[in-house]
């Protein structure tokens, strides 16, 4: 079973994109914060972030835990955001991250959570 780890501050955005993606048979643990996210990160395969969150940015959080736990873990990522900025937008580009624009299109978020999770490299 693949877990998605759900990062999305707004309730009204993050309630609904969970039920969904549990009707396509995912496991989705969600986070409300970086803060929270950073405790439940290691328990995931893919990472579905919102771009800008109260204590930070969906960037600052790769970039750490690209040192700490992506890298030994292989976890893919996907961006959401309904506004970015052209640096944020250059970083998902720079890393091969893949964004899904709001208001969230779930069929697009399911290629984009597939195609994460099928650009990780075994173990």
């Amino acid at each position: 079973m693949k877990a998605i780890l759900l990062i999305e501050d707004d309730g009204a955005v993050r309630r609904p994109v969970k039920r969904q993606l549990e009707k396509r048979g995912y496991t989705v643990l969600e986070a409300a914060s970086l803060a929270e996210a950073r405790v439940i990160i290691a328990t995931c395969d893919v990472v579905v972030s919102d771009t800008n969150l109260g204590d930070g940015d969906g960037p600052m959080l790769h970039r750490a835990s690209k040192n700490e736990v992506l890298a030994k873990l292989k976890i893919g990522w996907v961006a959401i955001t309904g506004a970015a900025s052209e640096a944020q937008f250059q970083y998902y580009a720079d890393q091969g991250i893949e964004v899904v624009l709001k208001p969230i299109d779930i069929d697009a978020l399911v290629r984009a959570v597939e195609k994460a999770y099928r650009r990780q490299p075994s173990p």
